[in-house]
């Protein structure tokens, strides 16, 4: 019995091999030009074959080995999004295919959601697309996962700078407060503090630039990378306000009216 288990994973192992290989494989041109200047035909042929392995890699069977999957593509994810040269050229047009194709792979990869969700929704311009994949991870991820409350506040600031959804953000922050106090560490306490006020906030703010520009504040916070960095202090000044440093305190301040 013990040699047919071994054997069968031996075959399982094989097989993703074989199939992880052939995906690398169409890598394979980039990887040979990297270092050369490459045309902007180029770059658009590189585009479609990244395309074509990451639909092979949504549709190969898994054999165990989801998780693998799921680090794969985000490798490639960080490889496609930082390469600005080729973004300038073709755009962001992969990022929400990436986004759920690690989702549908491993919906609890919950570190991933924090470079892949702004990224989508800032770059692509997907903000949609990135509140129905949040959606979808919230109903597989548990309250105890660690950071996994952060993906609450992520869907809160959708619901408030995309989608129009006030009612749908104290929600969203409710449970995020709820899921930082399950999780009970000194930073996810704090955090529920944050997401308990910002429940308050939302009730008593008449003022939508300031609750607009807290979502924006919070990005700003969070961001992974500089790029997203800047364009959270871009929309905060669109707004009429200013990131203020205080000590420990960072604030957004509005001028009175």
């Amino acid at each position: 019995m013990m040699d047919i288990i071994i054997k069968q994973w031996l075959i399982n192992s094989l097989l993703i091999l074989i199939s992880v290989m052939g995906i690398v494989s169409l890598q394979s041109p980039f990887l040979k030009i990297s270092d050369e200047k490459i045309s902007d035909n180029e770059y658009r042929k590189i585009e479609k074959k990244e395309k074509l392995q990451l639909t092979l890699m949504g549709k190969i069977p898994s054999l165990g080995f989801d998780n693998l999957i799921a680090d794969f593509i985000y490798l490639n994810f960080i490889q496609y999004y930082g390469d600005t040269k080729a973004r300038e050229i073709t755009g962001y047009e992969l990022l929400p295919q990436q986004f759920e194709t690690i989702v549908n792979r491993d919906p609890r990869f919950v570190s991933a959601y924090f470079l892949l969700e702004p990224a989508t929704t800032l770059f692509a311009g997907k903000p949609q697309v990135s509140a129905k994949l949040i959606t979808q991870a919230l109903e597989k991820v548990k309250p105890t996962q660690t950071l996994a409350y952060q993906l609450w506040l992520y869907k809160g600031i959708l619901q408030i700078l995309f989608l129009n959804d006030l009612e749908g953000a104290k929600y969203s922050y409710t449970m995020a407060a709820d899921w930082a106090r399950q999780e009970n560490t000194e930073s996810s306490l704090n955090s529920a503090l944050l997401a308990e006020s910002m429940v308050k906030f939302l009730q008593k703010e008449p003022d939508n630039r300031k609750i607009t520009g807290s979502a924006w504040l919070t990005i700003f916070l969070n961001a992974r990378d500089e790029q997203t960095r800047e364009i959270a202090r871009e929309e905060i000044n669109k707004l009429g306000g200013k990131i203020e440093v205080k000590g420990n305190f960072i604030t957004v301040k509005f001028p009175e009216s």
